[in-house]
């Protein structure tokens, strides 16, 4: 290419810039039937704008402008004259180059500088690279570097690249790099205790090999389907969670499986949460502090009110956990009680009680067939014993009183406060909720007037005082 078509096409430059904008504040002008059109134009753009814009940063690396320039790095360099990238972009861009600059690696360098291989995808492509190099016979190492260039342009590169390493690896690699291969596995692969997030909330991240990844993979994708939602009248509800909600609650169905399985761990403990109550623990938020629906305190602010005060409680790993979170852990559990001292000193234990026996569980399944909810299809094995009207507020443990509920449904009954009652005829139970274009909702309360359901909960008549009599659940 001659140096006059150069200089042209870089005076030509800003007016394809002013073109690119011209479109996008104009889209509404374009055409139905050219936006796919426009689209894949756009996108061969983008491609040939990101490799002239890692070509650029070569050459200044190259040719010591970057250096001569005083910015820091070639990230710097990228910033500081004003690219529009971000700095995480900017340092990306820096290792991508860094990583293809080796000779081998001529044929992924081009990929990246022509804009057909992303940055993030070279870097992965030169790490399977230098993996698959150490592992095999120098024999194959042209045919893996020629394997990762081609791969790290395709629309799904990383995968194409991790399964393109496994299969170079099970077809050439020694018994010893396998065996190197596992212990590194071994050496990397766990889970992380909780964190808290900052926002009430708690995160955790595991890493895991490929057996580990296969059989978690099987279990989550088995129970984390969309539970889509079929109504009387034949009209399908569709599942509003997210992929990644549906995941977590498949490991919590998973876990509550094992729970109910009674299986012990190597030191006795079983896989139930264990709590430490007090009647207080288990009470809702007072109504007279709350908002009315224009958010205007229903109460004076500061005026003082005779409702009993709710208190937190911890499980045994001692995370703290309000009100509502306990009467949901709470909902199936098994009770034992514990008398305290006025110092809160524990000076007797009693006998724990199973609140939804065998026998009852099983007439629930009979009853329900999986979950209560209207329209869903959670198997029964998928399902916790719900109280209708909690233990804590005076509900009876029998089976007119139990419903069975998938995680899903059971953590929102509680959420919304949900009424519910088994039928005259024992048949099924009617939950008090009204299905809109906008999902399930709570009903309204018959009386407008009347307090909201689930109010302040009043223990059972042979309960013991709040200051003696606490429960674990």
């Amino acid at each position: 290419m001659s140096y006059l078509e150069v200089t042209a096409a870089t005076e030509a430059l800003p007016g394809l810039v002013e073109v690119v904008r011209t479109l996008v504040e104009g889209m509404d002008h374009v055409q139905t039937q050219d936006l796919g059109q426009v689209a894949a134009q756009a996108g061969a753009l983008l491609t040939a704008a990101r490799g002239l814009v890692l070509s650029c940063a070569a050459e200044a690396t190259t040719r010591g402008s970057v250096r001569e320039s005083g910015s820091g790095s070639t990230a710097h360099w990228l910033t500081d004259q004003g690219t529009g990238l971000t700095r995480v972009d900017s340092f990306v861009i820096r290792r991508a180059l860094l990583a293809c600059d080796a000779p081998a690696l001529a044929g992924l360098r081009e990929g990246l500088l022509s804009g057909r291989v992303t940055p993030t995808d070279a870097v992965h492509a030169a790490r399977v690279h230098a993996e698959l190099v150490g592992a095999l016979d120098p024999a194959f190492h042209e045919q893996v570097a020629a394997g990762v260039a081609d791969l790290a342009g395709r629309v799904d590169a990383r995968a194409e690249l991790d399964g393109f390493r496994t299969t170079m690896l099970a077809r050439y690699a020694t018994v010893a790099d396998q065996d190197r291969r596992d212990a590194h596995e071994q050496s990397r692969r766990g889970m992380s205790t909780f964190t808290p997030t900052g926002d009430g909330l708690w995160a955790f991240r595991g890493i895991v090999g490929d057996v580990d990844k296969a059989r978690l993979a099987a279990a989550l994708t088995a129970f984390s389907a969309p539970q889509a939602a079929t109504l009387p009248d034949g009209s399908v509800v569709r599942d509003e969670r997210t992929a990644a909600q549906r995941r977590l609650d498949a490991l919590l169905t998973i876990t509550m499986i094992a729970a109910s399985a009674a299986t012990r761990g190597p030191m006795g403990a079983t896989a139930r949460v264990s709590l430490v109550l007090t009647p207080a623990a288990l009470l809702l938020p007072c109504e007279h502090r709350a908002k009315d629906a224009f958010g205007i305190w229903r109460a004076v602010p500061g005026q003082e009110c005779d409702c009993p005060l709710p208190d937190a409680t911890r499980d045994d790993l001692g995370a703290v956990l309000g009100p509502r979170a306990a009467r949901e852990l709470t909902c199936g559990a098994d009770l034992t009680p514990v008398w305290l001292d006025p110092l809160g000193r524990p000076v007797d234990v009693g006998r724990t009680t199973r609140l939804a026996t065998a026998r009852q569980r099983r007439a629930l399944e009979v009853r329900d067939g999986g979950c209560s909810f209207p329209g869903c299809d959670a198997p029964a094995s998928w399902c916790q014993a719900h109280h209708i009207t909690h233990w804590a507020d005076g509900g009876a443990t029998d089976v007119d009183n139990l419903a069975l509920l998938c995680g899903h449904h059971h953590r929102y009954i509680h959420t919304h406060h949900i009424t519910g009652r088994v039928t005259p005829d024992q048949s099924h139970v009617h939950w008090d909720v009204i299905h809109t274009w906008t999902g399930w909702h709570p009903a309204p309360p018959p009386n407008p007037g009347a307090d909201p359901p689930g109010g302040h909960p009043t223990p059972p008549p042979d309960s013991d005082p709040p200051d003696r009599h606490a429960l674990t659940a």
